[in-house]
């Protein structure tokens, strides 16, 4: 068995019953150079282990990946300020911060942008991790003999779970509202004195709890479906080939790399194509009789929203992060997950080189671009308004679209 290529045994693995069933609790798990022995009494099975096992421990126990951990913890903590501060504090401003209409102006106060676009960095960490994660867990239960179909199924409950969680986000942010509602009858918004809130109009806050606005997780979910479903299994067989080409200044990059790199491109340049064509040369003009400002009106319109143009949907909701520019970072995600089994350290090195990179690259994107790569702040003259939305240069030189995403905010 040990002559027949990786694939070949994961593959005859994948056409045995699912691992609790084939194993009782007496199985024994041993990790020994590059292979894995499955034991029951007297039945026993050796199959590779694809990719480095140098993170087993000699008990069989895989070790977390700590520096993956690290900055998902820190994303974590970033967006709960970023998301707990509108409901403590006063944080109404003029404009938004969508790829259409007047931008958002933050009172042109540096640090109240500051404490918003510090968040910038969630959801891109977000789905770029989830790439990462999902490679090293479909090749963990690879090893561990599980079925494609079981990894499908697996991904698709998250999938499912994500979208439900999903739904809890809104109810604590209409609360506040529905109780003054209900104890007074009317009531101000304290965060805007100029909204009221009339007892009339329960019903609509009840329903925009339970619909209200799609957002990260909402995106996260699509995604990974897609991602899981699609995409996962092909880049295992590109990265089963093992071809290499090195780069002097990044290093090595094998092809299941480079196909995350050429999507992540790809789907960008789509998505930024089409809302800079339905920008017409102003994004700051907004027309909401006609499409794509206006709610969307049918189900072409609604694929639209959740996949490529962000806004309102039907005047009930708000989808907010498209599929296709936020796809394209999770497969990125993904292309250097098999990075990491090939190498996790040169990888690192490879990722920090790479930030440096895109570090200086948003510097000429953002001077130099124009509607190329920006779809608002500087570039795009965003702040330079009336008195009403006129903003300073820092702020607006830094104010960037993640409505969807424009390729300088990535």
């Amino acid at each position: 068995m040990r002559n027949l290529d990786t694939w070949s045994r994961v593959q005859s693995a994948a056409c045995l019953p699912e691992t609790a069933d084939l194993f009782s609790e007496e199985e024994e798990v041993i990790v020994g150079d590059g292979y894995q022995a499955l034991r029951n009494g007297d039945h026993e099975q050796t199959v590779e282990v694809i990719g480095n096992t140098s993170s087993s421990t000699s008990s069989g126990k895989t070790k977390r990946f700590r520096s993956l951990d690290i900055m998902r913890g820190v994303i974590m903590v970033i967006m709960a300020w970023d998301h707990t501060k509108d409901i403590i504090a006063n944080t109404t401003q003029k404009g938004q911060e969508g790829w259409n209409g007047e931008g958002a102006t933050w009172r042109n106060n540096f640090f109240f942008f500051f404490s918003r676009a510090i968040s910038d960095i969630c959801a891109p960490g977000f789905y770029f991790t989830m790439g990462i994660s999902m490679v090293l867990f479909t090749n963990s239960r690879l090893n561990k003999l599980w079925s494609w179909n079981a990894i499908m199924r697996h991904f698709f409950l998250r999938s499912i779970i994500l979208l439900v969680v999903g739904r809890l986000v809104n109810p604590p942010f209409m609360v506040p509202n529905l109780v003054g509602i209900l104890l007074g009858g009317a009531v101000e918004d304290w965060r805007n004195p100029e909204k009221v809130y009339n007892l009339s109009n329960v019903d609509e806050y009840i329903k925009k709890m339970v619909i209200g606005v799609f957002e990260v997780m909402t995106g996260l979910a699509l995604v990974m479906l897609i991602a899981g479903v699609f995409f996962l299994f092909p880049m295992f067989r590109l990265y089963r080939e093992r071809r290499k080409v090195i780069v002097k200044f990044l290093g090595t990059f094998i092809p299941a790399e480079v196909t995350g790199w050429l999507f992540f491109v790809l789907l960008f340049t789509v998505s930024n194509i089409v809302i800079v064509h339905y920008q017409h040369g102003n994004p700051r003009t907004k027309d909401e009789n006609i499409w794509p400002n206006r709610p969307s009106e049918n189900l072409w319109e609604d694929f639209l929203r959740f996949f490529l143009i962000p806004g309102p949907v039907r005047n009930d909701t708000y989808a907010s992060y498209p599929v296709v520019p936020w796809l394209g970072v999770t497969l990125l995600g993904m292309g250097f997950g098999f990075s990491f089994l090939e190498n996790r350290e040169q990888t690192q090195i490879k990722l920090g080189k790479i930030a440096i990179m895109f570090l200086i690259l948003f510097f000429i994107i953002r001077t130099f671009g124009g509607s190329v790569g920006n779809l608002r702040g500087y570039p795009r003259h965003d702040g330079r308004g009336d008195d009403q939305f006129h903003v300073e240069w820092i702020i607006e030189y830094f104010y960037m679209s993640k409505y969807p995403p424009s390729i300088s905010y990535a």
